[in-house]
Order: C-alpha cells, then sequence, then structure tokens
C-alpha cells in the first residue's frame, strides 16, 4: 500500500524561495510506494500545480480553506477557488489554527463539507494538548465526531498530531503512535471494512520517519519543519 508523505510549509518562503524549492524538487525521482502532497503558501498553489503535477504521484495541496462556498469573505480563499489553481488536497482542522486562531471542531467540519463538494481531499487533523493526554482517547473522539459529521470517511485523511510534539523535536513514542492509530481506525471503520487512511505528524524527521512509516497503521506523515529543505524532505520521502 502506498504511504503519504506531506509536506507543510506554514507560513514560510517567499515567492523566489518556493520556486527555488519546487524547481529542486521536480527533479527528485519518487519512490513508487509514496504519495507525495505539497502544501506550500497558497500564493504558489498555481505555479507548484503546474510544475509538480506532471510528476507521477505528487500533488499540490493548501493549507486551509474559506467556511463559506463564496462571498463576503475578505482576504479568505474557497474551496473551489483552491480546487482550481490544481490542487487536490486541502489541510483542514490543524492544532495551530484550532488552537491560535480558536476554530472549532464545528467549522472544521463546515470546511470538510464544502472541500469535500468541491472535490478536493481534506486532511483533517486531530490531536491531544500535553495536559490532555491521560484523556486522550475521548479528546480525540470527539474531535472526530465534530469534525466528520456527516463525512464519507473514504473521501478524506486523518492526520493524528499530538499538539505537544509539534514543532518542539519532541516525537511521540512509536507504540503511542500505534495505540492511538488503531483506536483511530477502530472507531471509524466502516461495515464494509473500509478502514481511514490515517497519517502521522508532530516532529517527523530523516531520522524518524523510516520507523514511523514501518507501522503498518501508519498511513503516512504530515511533515513540518523537516519539509522546509527539499533534500531533507526528500530523505522521508525514501524512508
Amino acid at each position: 500500500m502506498t504511504k503519504f508523505i506531506i509536506a507543510n510549509y506554514k507560513m514560510n518562503k517567499n515567492f523566489d524561495e518556493c520556486m527555488d524549492y519546487i524547481n529542486t524538487f521536480k527533479n527528485f525521482r519518487l519512490p513508487r510506494e509514496r504519495t507525495v502532497v505539497i502544501c506550500p503558501p497558497d500564493y504558489v498553489l498555481d505555479n507548484f500545480a503546474s510544475v509538480i503535477h506532471k510528476k507521477k504521484n505528487c500533488f499540490v495541496g493548501a493549507q486551509d480553506s474559506a467556511i463559506e462556498r463564496d462571498g463576503s469573505m475578505t482576504g479568505e480563499l474557497s474551496a473551489t477557488m483552491i480546487k482550481s489553481t490544481g490542487a487536490k488536497y486541502v489541510i483542514l482542522g490543524h492544532s495551530e489554527r484550532r488552537n491560535k486562531l480558536g476554530e472549532t471542531s464545528g467549522e472544521v467540519n463546515k470546511k470538510v463539507k464544502l472541500a469535500v463538494e468541491a472535490g478536493l481531499v481534506p486532511i483533517v487533523c486531530v490531536g491531544e494538548k500535553l495536559e490532555e493526554t491521560k484523556k486522550r482517547k475521548s479528546v480525540i473522539l470527539n474531535q472526530l465526531k465534530e469534525s466528520l459529521k456527516g463525512v464519507d470517511i473514504s473521501k478524506i485523511i486523518i492526520a493524528y498530531e499530538p499538539i505537544w510534539a509539534i514543532g518542539t523535536g519532541k516525537t511521540c513514542d512509536v507504540k503511542d503512535i500505534q495505540f492511538v492509530h488503531q483506536y483511530i481506525k477502530s472507531k471509524l471503520s466502516t461495515k464494509n471494512n473500509f478502514e481511514p487512511v490515517i497519517v502521522y505528524g508532530g516532529s517527523v524527521k530523516p531520522s524518524n520517519a523510516g520507523e514511523i512509516l514501518s507501522l503498518e497503521c501508519v498511513d503516512g506523515v504530515l511533515v513540518g519543519g523537516s519539509s522546509l529543505d527539499p533534500y531533507e524532505f526528500y530523505k522521508i520521502v525514501k524512508s
């Protein structure tokens, strides 16, 4: 089964830096068993799509989308606008948006439905804070229930990202990653035996990516800081 390697640039790189990156990355040979998704700043989505979609198993995604289909939402990009750039994926409900910008699971749910309607694949993030680790099952389950209400699970990707591990250099123990991924799969698997696609995010880097990706219950990784260097990111792709 192919595994997803997803890059999230967050609020990094100007236009020239982005283009230098993609012009370097386009020359790398990607393993057949990997599906790569690169999520740069919105202003280069179409530039990236025009280059990256020429590569097999490589796609472009946005880092967020608007809560409305269209209309008076100054500064926002709708799911249909993102789709029109050539992007195929969109990250929704990232912990930084939930915790720094106050985004609720109910708002994430609206965004997920609009993204699916527009033909995008949402990468829906869930995860617990450090003080919530003892009750993380209930925290994660509530996020999933509220964020995915009325959503066809086969049309999305779930990203488990323990908040305390994002950008800190601390990575969840592989046993804990396995436990949480198996827990989520057990709660969301359908009567047709469809298992949701779940990737792990939280200080993923070349030194630990191989071990994380070797877990059968992990369908890929969501990479932040280590995705900002094309050579470092490519090491993770090859892990």
